[in-house]
């Protein structure tokens, strides 16, 4: 779970600097202060959400030994599948800021 919210410090700095860059000479603190909040609202389920869930449904796999594999592996699929679909809804994310940075250059 630290491992993603790591990254996902990373990646709110990341972008906030990019911010920055992006708007030099127009209005960078309220271009900055504005994906701050975008960031800080969206990202509450973020990284470290979907990492944790992901090492714990792994952590149970491998640790639930007084339970049957079928049922381990039903856990631990579980875990993938939402997984899976944090990974499409995260690129999904993207997809449509990266389309909407590119209208706003129009």
């Amino acid at each position: 779970m630290f491992v993603g919210l790591g990254f996902q410090v990373f990646e709110n700095v990341s972008y906030m600097l990019s911010a920055v860059q992006t708007s030099f000479n127009s209005d960078p603190i309220r271009d900055l202060t504005l994906l701050f909040i975008v960031r800080s609202v969206t990202g509450v389920a973020g990284h470290w959400l979907f990492t944790g869930l992901a090492g714990a449904g792994l952590g149970y796999f491998l640790g639930a030994t007084d339970r049957s594999m079928g049922h381990r592996i039903g856990v631990f699929l579980l875990f993938l599948l939402f997984l899976l679909f944090s990974m499409f809804c995260h690129g999904l994310f993207d997809a449509v800021g990266a389309l909407g940075c590119s209208e706003r250059g129009r």
